[in-house]
């Protein structure tokens, strides 16, 4: 049988078509701008007609992450000027010798995690229109590992900003990469889990905590029941000031070198 010429435009019309509604639902795999991966500016792109601007950014993990913790992490996709009508993105966690690292759970609304080729990814599913204060915002649960033989944490991410007329050549591509430091308990560390004492509790201004060390620098994280990172800093004092947290029940992380201790309070 033979194809006619027309009949074979309208076909690669047609695949075409088909791989841009593909990648409006969710990007292909490796696609982050990390070691060894391509951008979405493989398949979009052009030399952006429509002076389209704006970036990509990644909130939410302090620079000194925990061992074993939980994050909330975001990823935000701006436009400040306003032209661009939708967006997509794709994101990984990697260590430093580019290996997958730790785990991605609870991905917002129209976004997703899959894994491929060892290494897991967050993305869009589908693009979204852009908002009228021109952000898209993703949110997903990132858990650091337990005990990992290194220590860097790297999170690539690549964004897509694009007039959503369909013509991939008028797109926008922006990448970030936020770097960090897994901080871990050393070898010799005593894990210790409800070893101190909080009172009151429950409190509704400050936290006091019975049982630490003299002399040693404590450092502290509060999670909500969700494993959300609400606060964190130095223990001065030997004391925790709460009177900014919402009513309800939350856990407590108390680490120096040598020891971590945890416990749950509640704020009333």
């Amino acid at each position: 049988m033979k194809l006619h010429l027309h009949q074979l435009l309208l076909f690669g019309i047609l695949l075409f078509s088909i791989f841009l509604l593909g990648n409006a639902t969710f990007p292909p795999p490796a696609n982050t701008g990390a070691p060894g991966e391509g951008l979405c500016s493989d398949c979009h792109g052009g030399n952006n007609p429509l002076g389209l601007d704006g970036d990509i950014v990644i909130n939410g993990l302090p620079h000194n992450p925990m061992d074993g913790e939980r994050y909330q992490l975001e990823v935000i996709l701006r436009n400040p000027n306003g032209l661009a009508s939708r967006g997509g993105f794709q994101m990984v966690v990697l260590d430093g010798q580019n290996n997958n690292f730790g785990q991605l759970e609870n991905p917002s609304n129209n976004s997703r995690t899959r894994n491929f080729g060892g290494k897991q990814y967050f993305e869009h599913n589908p693009a979204r229109n852009f908002p009228g204060g021109n952000e898209i915002v993703w949110t997903v649960d990132w858990i650091a590992p337990n005990n990992p033989s290194n220590r860097e944490v790297n999170i690539y991410a690549s964004g897509n900003i694009a007039d959503g007329n369909g013509d991939s050549s008028n797109d926008f591509i922006v990448t970030t990469l936020f770097q960090a430091n897994l901080e871990l308990p050393s070898s010799t560390a005593e894990i210790r889990t409800q070893a101190l004492s909080f009172f009151p509790n429950p409190t509704s201004e400050v936290l006091n905590v019975k049982g630490i060390s003299n002399g040693s620098t404590y450092r502290y994280q509060i999670v909500d029941p969700m494993g959300r990172l609400v606060d964190k800093g130095e223990l001065t004092g030997g004391s925790v000031n709460v009177k900014h947290l919402p009513v309800g029940t939350y856990f407590i992380t108390i680490a120096n070198e040598g020891e971590i201790h945890s416990g749950k309070f509640i704020k009333q």
